[in-house]
């Protein structure tokens, strides 16, 4: 279950665990928030796609658009790659979700990849974990 806002209109701190439903149920549905709308469909897109790529073990979501505001610019997210993927293997549509630069593109956030045993995960994911003032602040992962 993901936690109420707090009185900055951010989560509390902590990785807080969703299923789609949940997150869309709660980050999507804005009152006069088209903007929230749009960014939600290339989400529900990503995660389809990461589903579907069957190398893909976790998405993480920071940044403003798991926060009370009503106009996000974009979305955060750190999409967590099982350990052992061979790139050079990796079939057309899993690079969608494998690549940096190719995920950003393709969905239209701020998509960073890592794969789960790297250190790269645990830099991400302390840069996300804090607002632009350091506080600390709640990331949600979304089941996939």
């Amino acid at each position: 279950m993901i936690p109420p806002f707090d009185s900055d209109g951010h989560l509390p701190p902590g990785l807080h665990l969703s299923d789609w439903i949940e997150f869309h149920e709660r980050f999507c549905i804005f009152t006069h928030s088209d903007c929230r709308l749009q960014l939600c469909h290339q989400i529900e897109r990503m995660i389809e796609e990461a589903r579907a790529s069957n190398i893909v073990e976790r998405l993480i979501f920071g940044g403003s658009f798991v926060t009370s505001k009503s106009e996000p610019n974009d979305f955060d997210c750190v999409i967590v790659l099982s350990p052992g993927i061979d790139y050079e293997r990796l079939q057309p549509f899993q690079r969608w979700v494998a690549d940096t630069r190719e995920a950003s593109r393709r969905y239209r956030g701020d998509v960073f990849v890592a794969r789960a045993n790297q250190e790269t995960l645990s830099i991400y994911l302390d840069f996300f974990a804090r607002n632009r003032d350091g506080k600390q602040v709640g990331l949600i992962e979304v089941t996939i």
